[in-house]
């Protein structure tokens, strides 16, 4: 068996830069809203169209126009320009006015971007990586008084401060001849500012920084903490969706700034006061409760399995690649000699992390089927109720490993029962298919937008109950299940262990969707 080590593999280095913050506090607002803005601002937007929880994963990632990689070009800066506002939010057009440039100068007005990713591999958790590159916003003419005027828009992607300069001699061997900061300034809306019970509410962002104390923010429900907004993937902007809860009447939604697991109350007094905040108003009406999804329709897609490219070798595949537990499948493979016996057998994992005793891979059966006389295996299986998670599909002759394949398990919601109860009713609550990872192997459990504690799927394969009594008042109560990240080792200033991921399609590691149930409170 193969021992999995529990040392810690390193830390990763990241390019952390200091945060200057121009300029006032900007407010999100569409084009039928209004807003009072103040130091902390205050938003109302007019109500739009509500649709279903989204519970399945769905990348949102927003592309970046085309880029030019990280260079470094040097500088002899020969003239000065400005921009007509010193920040502005995505998608806004901004004039910049140049002068003291070379007479008749032919330049490129370039704008430093940024790409994220997760650093996660064998199982570990190290933090973020970000990447520079360069967006060209246009070709600019000097005049022949070495002036210029543009206008550029703000192009999708991180907020907060951007280098812009102008640049003569193109991408490849150029030199910087201008240069300053420009501030993008984060939005956040929400869709809708009524609903009856349960109705989703899509929490929007856009300008997301990247750097330590811009790239974490917090969302709070009615005062009470929900979770973790962050779009390391998706390039500054992303979404969460959130049930409305509560009695019927005015509720209160906060985002606000917060690195080290919670949000910072006091920003004001901070390093950084000038760091914006979103206050919004949600009422709740009277109507019929929208309620979660079937759990048969709330995990991730099946993902079919593709048929390798012909080696002459001997191959082993599934013809379904991510499904959850039960989902039906056929193990494959052809190149084995005629009428061989072939053992099949998928790597699971044992253990835990936390009794000391450490974990392990394993070898777990599937199955023997006898190679046709053309070298073809075919063997019906079902995904197993183990880790979730990438497993490797081994086949072995004679002991000996001959091929090797893959399949992953999604999570999946099994059931609650009961579902109605007065308070202090026991509920059951059972998932399927956590993972053995520090990004897989936990759920984080949310009751009536309020964080109430993790749940760990490891030390039982991939199984998990929560008995939890009920409580509130008499109507439903809803609970949902977020992916996180039990910790790691990410360097800088930002600690967003064990609590819920909101924007869950930007969560590190693999997609894990957001598991929903609703209970009745009968009195």
């Amino acid at each position: 068996m193969e021992k999995v080590s529990l040392k810690n593999r390193g830390l990763v280095a990241i390019f952390v830069v200091a945060i200057l913050l121009v300029g006032a506090c900007q407010t999100t607002i569409t084009e039928t809203s209004t807003a009072t803005v103040t130091k902390s601002q205050t938003v109302t937007v007019t109500a739009g169209a509500t649709t279903a929880v989204n519970t399945a994963v769905v990348p949102t990632t927003s592309a970046p126009p085309p880029t030019t990689k990280a260079v470094n070009w040097p500088m002899q800066i020969t003239g000065t320009f400005t921009t007509s506002v010193p920040n502005a939010p995505v998608g806004a057009t901004v004039t910049a006015t140049g002068t003291g440039f070379a007479a008749n100068g032919k330049f490129d007005l370039m704008w430093q971007d940024i790409n994220g990713s997760w650093d996660v591999k064998n199982g570990e958790y190290y933090g973020r990586i970000y990447k520079e590159s360069w967006v060209n916003l246009g070709a600019i003419q000097a005049d022949a008084q070495g002036g210029f005027k543009t206008t550029f828009t703000v192009p999708e992607g991180f907020g907060f401060t951007h280098d812009l300069v102008v640049l003569e001699g193109g991408a490849t061997s150029g030199t910087i001849r201008g240069k300053l900061g420009f501030n993008v300034d984060m939005q956040i809306t929400i869709d809708s500012t009524s609903g009856p019970l349960g109705s989703p509410i899509t929490v929007g962002i856009k300008g997301m920084g990247w750097r330590d104390y811009e790239n974490s923010w917090m969302l709070l429900y009615d005062n009470k903490y929900t979770g973790v907004l962050t779009t390391t993937t998706t390039h500054g902007s992303g979404k969460a969706v959130i049930p409305a809860v509560g009695g019927t009447g005015k509720h209160v939604i906060q985002v606000l700034q917060g690195s080290f697991t919670f949000a910072f109350m006091n920003i004001g007094q901070s390093p950084f006061p000038k760091t914006p905040t979103w206050t919004f108003i949600y009422t709740v009406t009277d109507g019929a409760p929208i309620m979660p999804p079937d759990v048969s329709k709330q995990s991730n897609a099946v993902i079919k399995g593709t048929t390798p490219a012909a080696s002459g070798s001997p191959q082993v595949w599934s013809d379904v690649y991510l499904a959850t537990v039960g989902t039906p499948m056929n193990i494959l493979g052809r190149g084995f000699a005629a009428g061989a016996k072939v053992d099949l057998y998928y790597m699971g994992m044992t253990g835990n992390r936390v009794d000391g005793k450490g974990y392990e891979k394993v070898k777990k059966t599937i199955g023997t089927v006898t190679a046709t006389s053309t070298g073809e295996i075919s063997f019906a299986y079902a995904m197993p109720d183990t880790h979730g998670g990438e497993h490797a599909l081994i086949a072995d002759i004679a002991g000996v490993k001959v091929a090797e394949g893959v399949f992953n398990l999604t999570p999946s919601a099994v059931y609650i029962k009961p579902s109605t109860g007065p308070v202090g009713t026991i509920m059951d609550i059972e998932l399927k298919g956590l993972g053995w990872t520090v990004e897989e192997n936990n759920y984080y459990m949310v009751v009536d937008n309020a964080y109430i504690g993790y749940t760990c799927g490891f030390n039982n394969y991939g199984t998990i109950n929560i008995f939890l009594p009920a409580a509130g008042a008499p109507g439903w109560h809803y609970i949902d299940f977020y992916p996180g990240v039990y910790k790691g080792t990410e360097p800088g200033k930002i600690e967003n262990y064990r609590v819920p991921y909101l924007t869950y399609t930007d969560h590190p590691g693999e997609k894990i969707p957001v598991l929903h149930f609703a209970f009745f409170v009968t009195g």
